[in-house]
């Protein structure tokens, strides 16, 4: 896996796919959620738009 932004790559232990990915519009970051919280102001502006798209790739909370 690789960043947006990053020179460097970090293995990931095996994946799974589903046909259906189960995420909910709320839980994606967006740059004016981030701009009300002061310890991610600084990343703001670094987070995608939010655009009415297909999530395609979930990455859970025990692989960060």
């Amino acid at each position: 896996m690789q960043g947006l932004n990053e020179a460097f790559s970090i293995g990931l232990p095996g994946a799974y796919s589903r046909k259906d990915v189960p995420a909910k519009p709320g839980k994606i970051p967006r740059p004016e959620t981030a701009r009300n919280w002061p310890h991610l102001t600084p990343i703001a502006d670094q987070l995608m738009p939010y655009k009415d798209i297909e999530v395609g790739l979930l990455i859970g909370a025990n692989c960060m």
